[in-house]
């Protein structure tokens, strides 16, 4: 008897670890999907930019800097998705979401000339084919083969997200979280995270800031045009017009970039080359409703339903048997669960 009943214990836990360590072959797919998605926030090696062969079969942030959202690969973002990246902002649609994952991703410039040389999902889970939890590290290395420096590693930022996946595998919904981005970003350029704090930092980043606006803004997509007739340069005079208006704007911190600060349109001044006549009015004197006045609970919380297309609490939850092939509902009350007896 005793040894017919280890031999059943002995015959369950077995099942029990072989379960246990079983993975679904959608845990895998969204795996796939989730650190695709981040290999191609890196910058290449010098070799690989150089290389035809690599240019051809590359996975990382060049094509997609150049050429926008022709250069993503298929099957990663589905057309419709959208989502949230705190401090960062709400993205509607899927221009929106490819630039925010792509194209602010560091390039080599000074003075550190620090970019992403790894993007490793250092957890993950997916308990069902609809959602997905991920925690990637954006490992910073300095990248610049003058310096004595190239090849050193800076810091590391990190992200949580909450993923939802369309049946073809695809991204249609996000939420996720970047830790100390302040402080990152202090780091990134050398200094501590009070760098700025002080007045002469910000009067340089708002210099810079307007200069690269008044260059990348132009045309119909102008934002701050010459206020005085002097017949010297529009350029100039739209500089002198942008730095007084932003000059008068609270700073803000990359802990917080929504709002109607400078830290924001710095942020979406980066956009502009890919879309200008989208991202402009962004960094203009108005925000373009993306750098606004926007309260707390607004940007936070009443936007969920508006912005994920679902009740609170539905969209990152696993669905319940009856509706698992359910994801838009029409009022607060479907989707949710029963509890059982």
């Amino acid at each position: 008897m005793v040894q017919a009943v280890l031999a059943l214990a002995t015959t369950l836990l077995a099942i029990a670890s072989q379960h246990k360590h079983k993975r679904s072959s959608f845990y895998d797919r969204n795996l796939n999907t989730v650190q695709a998605i981040y290999d191609l926030t890196v910058f290449p090696k010098e070799e690989q930019r150089r290389s035809k062969e690599a240019n051809d079969k590359r996975k990382d942030n060049i094509p997609i800097r150049t050429n926008g959202s022709s250069a993503v690969p298929a099957g990663l973002f589905a057309a419709t998705a959208s989502g949230r990246v705190t401090p960062l902002g709400n993205f509607s649609g899927f221009e929106d979401s490819i630039e925010y994952f792509f194209a602010l991703a560091p390039v080599p410039l000074p003075p550190l000339y620090g970019v992403f040389k790894g993007a490793p999902v250092v957890e993950f889970t997916s308990g069902c084919p609809e959602v997905a939890a991920s925690v990637v590290y954006l490992e910073q290395y300095v990248l610049n083969d003058t310096l004595a420096t190239n090849g050193q590693y800076i810091n590391s930022l990190k992200q949580i997200a909450f993923w939802r996946f369309d049946d073809m595998g695809a991204v249609i919904a996000y939420d996720a979280w970047i830790r100390n981005l302040n402080l990152w970003t202090a780091l990134t350029f050398g200094y501590s995270e009070d760098l700025f704090s002080y007045p002469q930092v910000q009067a340089a980043g708002i210099a810079g800031l307007c200069g690269a606006v008044q260059e990348r803004c132009v045309g119909a997509n102008q934002q701050y045009p010459k206020s005085v007739p002097i017949p010297l340069s529009e350029e100039h005079f739209g500089v002198s017009t942008c730095i007084e208006t932003l000059s008068a704007k609270s700073y803000g911190s990359y802990d917080e970039t929504w709002g109607d600060n400078v830290v924001c349109r710095a942020v979406h001044a980066q956009l502009t080359p890919l879309r200008p006549e989208v991202h402009c009015p962004h960094v203009g004197p108005t925000g373009g409703a993306k750098c606004a006045a926007e309260s707390y609970d607004d940007a936070y919380f009443a936007s969920d339903q508006r912005l994920f297309g679902a009740p609170q609490g539905q969209t990152f939850a696993c669905p319940c048997e009856e509706d698992e092939d359910e994801y838009e509902y029409e009022d607060e009350d479907e989707g949710e669960c029963e509890d059982e007896d």
